[in-house]
């Protein structure tokens, strides 16, 4: 399968799409679903060859969150493999709607400076930090200081290493760390800087059970929720994202009698040997092997609640998960996490030419004096390396055709 082993920019993004909706004219075609806050516009691929009346149709996202762009790619690439593959009559009557990239200002952000955010920048109150490059190397790491008091723990055996300090161990030093930025002027002096917001998060924005906070504050999610409603042909659907490998399912149907009876059960299971990652309620149950609700606001929650769709989040994997290093390593203790990152740092190399971790460099911070700016590339370390995608790629392929075969069965 070809997929573009590069993390694409808004402008190249839309040229991707634009070449395979002129390559195949007769079975792509472009549009656009809405604009983002800072006006950029959403684009969508439909993939369809046959009538388009009672057809049914895949809805495909990926990118929700602003760091999690492989998702995307492997979109693309599957709906360019999926033209080339269709030939059945079942899969005539079927349509694929492809929406790559749902936090789009976000991810040029992210791309640009390699920083972490969760689905677009957001100004910073009070004792948050403003992220800045401050060195002028071009990025938005992590800026680290000795500090008492602070949350964070560099081991005397490997100083490169950043550990929370809660349930530390060994010789080393407490320090505070956040990301490479400023305190703003009216801030007053000595106060310990916060991480900048994380928030908002597109994936809590939906208007689901359980939800207390306001939905749908964001125009990117408006403009999603808008396209499935006026697209009733959505019949199914999988969301990608850039997590620890996993295939979710939605909060309703946590708890539900006869779960193993179910269609959500039986589609969950065929996607699990499909994608090869463990069909699970939450990431909890991945370490307590008890089904929990991951909470409200989900986009798939969402989904599932208000039209019936059996919708599944698909995750692709992190930087370290292609190192053998499972989910759980850097959280159940400290020394696992010291020697999961150890290894980590003695294994990686570069993506796709670029560094993966910083080495940490002085520098004269006007606000808090001596500091170490440094760490992960906060986009490369939250996606798969290049040189998994197009097994990656096929894995996705596979869970789209079983979401066919559901629909095949359904008619």
């Amino acid at each position: 399968m070809k997929i573009v082993k590069n993390f694409l920019c808004h402008e190249s993004l839309v040229h991707e799409m634009e070449r395979i909706a002129q390559t195949y004219p007769d079975e792509a075609t472009l549009g656009f679903f809405g604009e983002s806050r800072n006006g950029r516009r959403m684009p969508f691929l439909v993939i369809s060859r046959g009538k388009k009346e009672g057809r049914k149709a895949i809805l495909l996202t990926a990118s929700l969150h602003a760091n999690e762009l492989t998702g995307g790619n492997l979109l693309l690439s599957c709906a360019e493999e999926w033209i080339k593959r269709v030939g059945s009559n079942a899969e005539q009557s079927l349509c694929l709607y492809v929406l790559p990239r749902i936090a789009i200002d976000g991810a040029e952000y992210v791309i640009s400076t390699r920083s972490v955010v969760r689905s677009r920048e957001t100004i910073s109150n009070g004792a948050q930090i403003i992220r800045r490059d401050l060195d002028g190397n071009g990025l938005v790491l992590q800026m680290r200081w000795p500090d008492e008091k602070g949350d964070f723990f560099v081991p005397e055996e490997d100083p490169r290493i950043v550990l929370p300090f809660e349930g530390s161990c060994g010789a080393g030093r407490r320090y505070h760390q956040v990301c490479e930025g400023v305190l703003g002027e009216d801030v007053a002096k000595g106060i310990t800087p916060d991480e900048p917001p994380y928030f908002p998060d597109f994936n809590r924005d939906f208007a689901t059970k359980g939800k207390t906070s306001e939905a749908f504050t964001e125009p990117e999610v408006c403009a999603l929720r808008d396209f499935v409603i006026a697209h009733p042909d959505i019949k199914a659907a999988l969301d990608l994202h850039s997590g620890n490998p996993a295939v979710f399912y939605p909060d309703s149907w946590v708890g539900m009698e006869n779960w193993e009876q179910s269609p959500g059960y039986r589609i969950g299971t065929k996607l699990e040997e499909a994608f090869k990652a463990p069909l699970v309620s939450s990431y909890s149950e991945i370490r307590t092997g008890v089904p929990q609700k991951k909470g409200p606001g989900y986009f798939i929650h969402w989904l599932n609640e208000r039209f019936g769709i059996p919708a599944y989040i698909l995750e692709v994997g992190l930087y370290y998960n292609s190192f053998g290093i499972a989910y759980g390593e850097f959280e159940d203790n400290a020394a696992l996490c010291l020697q999961s990152t150890r290894r980590l740092l003695s294994e990686a190399g570069g993506f796709g030419g670029d560094p993966v971790f910083h080495a940490w460099k002085p520098f004269h911070h006007r606000q808090f004096g001596l500091v170490e700016i440094g760490g992960w590339d906060g986009l490369l370390y939250r996606n798969p390396p290049f040189e998994d995608w197009p097994a990656l790629a096929e894995r996705t392929m596979s869970s789209i055709g079983v979401m066919v075969e559901y629909l095949s069965d359904h008619e």
